[in-house]
């Protein structure tokens, strides 16, 4: 379970390794040097917009900040890196083959007993992956709560906010700072970076679901993957 001041910990590590101050951190956060020296000491959160900045003027990854786990490569960011454009549109595309064919192998895949919980995670983890379609980061909740059937009472109670506060942030009226990210993280095992960037590109946990299938289907997803990113190169030309 990841407590804030794990992030907090993290962020200075960061800060320290990379030989920034805490007047160059102010700087990038836009508030005073006496704000970030509180920030360090737990006295108040690290904001949405804090992680936008850190996001936009740092090599911070956000998930890692957030969850301390970090990025690794997977099939998926192999194969697109054989795009020839990097347009979002290009990356949409190509995200949408990768959900294609998941849910194809999924749908003809028989669950093992055995595997039935965490297959059921996989589901809908791909079903949230589906929606977030979309790419309109005030969706995201929405999203989400669909993907999981989450009331919004509930969702108030995995960020541990009062509902009032909850309506607001699905509404767009204010924002989730980084402990309630941290928050859904360990319960729904979300990566912040969805509510930060507004959709999902979230390979490591979709290739959970790639690796719970057999070697043969892993081989056919692939194929189909690889003549899809053609089939995008060539309409991108166009």
């Amino acid at each position: 379970m990841i407590t804030y001041i794990d992030i907090v910990k993290r962020l200075v590590q960061y800060r320290q390794s990379h030989r920034i101050t805490q007047i160059q951190l102010a700087e990038i956060f836009s508030v005073t040097q006496c704000e970030v020296s509180k920030l360090e000491s737990n006295e108040y959160r690290i904001s949405y917009y804090d992680l936008l900045q850190l996001h936009e003027k740092t090599d911070l990854d956000i998930d890692f900040l957030i969850t301390g786990k970090p990025a690794t490569n997977t099939i998926f960011h192999t194969l697109e890196k054989d795009l020839s454009s990097s347009a979002n549109s290009a990356k949409y595309n190509y995200m949408d083959l990768i959900l294609f064919s998941l849910n194809k192998i999924y749908g003809q895949t028989l669950v093992d007993n055995t595997e039935t919980n965490h297959l059921d995670y996989l589901q809908r983890l791909l079903r949230y992956s589906f929606l977030s379609g979309n790419k309109q980061k005030n969706d995201c909740w929405i999203n989400i709560r669909n993907a999981f059937d989450l009331t919004q009472i509930k969702m108030a109670e995995i960020m541990d906010v009062d509902i009032k506060r909850y309506r607001n942030i699905e509404k767009g009226v204010r924002t989730a700072n980084a402990e309630l990210l941290m928050n859904i993280y360990n319960v729904l095992e979300i990566c912040p970076s969805y509510f930060i960037y507004g959709k999902i590109e979230n390979y490591q946990q979709l290739e959970q679901i790639f690796k719970s299938f057999s070697k043969e289907n892993q081989t056919e997803i692939i194929e189909f993957l690889r003549a899809g990113v053609k089939f995008i190169n060539r309409t991108m030309v166009i």
